[in-house]
């Protein structure tokens, strides 16, 4: 009776995964985030040049949100590539956003940034940067990233002379290669 006036006020589907989350912790398994924050300013976005037609755009943006896998992303850029042609950078942006979105959750990073400073990589606990191969690959991208712990362990990519969309880019390239 309690847990179902709990799930009253929470809704199922929350209930749900607050249950999955706690049975995780409970288990030794790793609790991912809920949802990966991006903070970027590069500029992705489908114009209406590319896609002129609304439901098509719309249609557009909700697949590329479900992106989940490389695979994916390569298939639905060539596909935009035999519909539309030349794929815009800030298409191609918002395609890599979105599988950025999906590794960085399954690797327990909560959020990722790219400010005038450069960008940043925030992991929930230290369960994402404890894998060999992760250690690994930032010892072989040191000169493009550097691990910092303050209040959670944080991914630095400093702009050092790059522009954003090179930063950008290095984010989504290491991403790729966890």
């Amino acid at each position: 009776r309690e847990q179902h006036g709990h799930m009253e006020k929470v809704g199922y589907d929350m209930y749900v995964r607050l249950l999955k989350s706690a049975v995780d912790e409970m288990s030794g398994r790793p609790v991912l985030p809920e949802k990966t924050e991006i903070d970027l300013e590069v500029d992705a976005f489908i114009p209406d040049t590319y896609v002129p037609d609304n439901s098509a755009r719309i249609k557009l943006y909700q697949n590329i949100a479900g992106i989940t896998a490389l695979e994916e992303a390569r298939e639905l850029n060539a596909d935009l590539r035999d519909i539309y042609g030349a794929v815009p950078k800030c298409v191609l942006n918002l395609i890599k956003i979105a599988l950025m979105r999906q590794l960085a959750r399954a690797h327990g990073i909560e959020k990722i940034s790219l400010k005038n400073t450069g960008g940043e990589m925030v992991f929930k606990d230290m369960t994402g940067i404890s894998d060999p191969k992760f250690l690994d690959l930032v010892t072989r991208c040191q000169k493009i990233c550097s691990l910092a712990f303050s209040d959670r362990p944080r991914l630095i990519f400093p702009l050092g002379g790059r522009n954003w969309q090179a930063v950008f880019e290095n984010m989504y390239k290491f991403l790729r290669n966890l």
